[in-house]
């Protein structure tokens, strides 16, 4: 028999140090991550982004995180996932795609880690919600996981304080599917 993979995904709005978390959660718990594929996607348009092109990221989020889950792997980390994109739908274009939400709930996490803003938003050319968008963002994004009744931990403070309440949110919930897979 196949144990089930523990997937743990990190959400948060904008500029809340996401990658740089999943990163270090990583390289501490020796386990893979799927890095944000929307940054290069936009990055690499020329061009304003489209339903079509986050339709387009939310495919290949699947795809990604499928080719993944064939491993079997003990434990993957993801660096955002389709709560994002099912927001980044709403608050863009108002609508959401109909085969959606049925995508998004098979593929729940077993475990979130959302950060809060207490880390500056830092400008660039892909960001789009800074200063008080943030903390509307974080909001919804909290409502959600509260909404899908899923085990999440608010990850909070800044550098080493940041990441040790991250380590110690898996540490803990690892300890307890562990203990309790069901």
């Amino acid at each position: 028999m196949i144990k089930k993979s523990i997937k743990i995904a990190i959400l948060g709005p904008e500029s809340t140090g996401k990658t740089v978390l999943t990163q270090h959660l990583s390289q501490y718990f020796k386990a893979p991550w799927l890095p944000e594929l929307s940054r290069s996607f936009i990055e690499n348009l020329n061009r304003n982004y489209t339903y079509s092109d986050v339709e387009t990221i939310a495919h290949l989020q699947i795809t990604q995180e499928d080719t993944l889950q064939k491993q079997h792997l003990p434990l993957y980390f993801l660096d955002t996932e389709l709560i994002i994109t099912k927001i980044w739908f709403a608050q863009v274009f108002k609508k959401i795609p109909d085969w959606f939400e049925q995508e998004l709930q098979v593929r729940l996490a077993d475990f979130y880690l959302l950060c809060d803003t207490s880390i500056p938003w830092t400008p660039d050319k892909v960001r789009e919600n800074g200063g008080e968008r943030r903390e509307f963002l974080y909001r919804i994004y909290k409502n959600e996981l509260n909404g899908y009744k899923v085990p999440y931990k608010v990850v909070t403070n800044m550098n080493q304080q940041r990441f040790s309440n991250a380590v110690n949110a898996v540490s803990d919930f690892i300890s307890g599917f562990k203990n309790n897979p069901g």
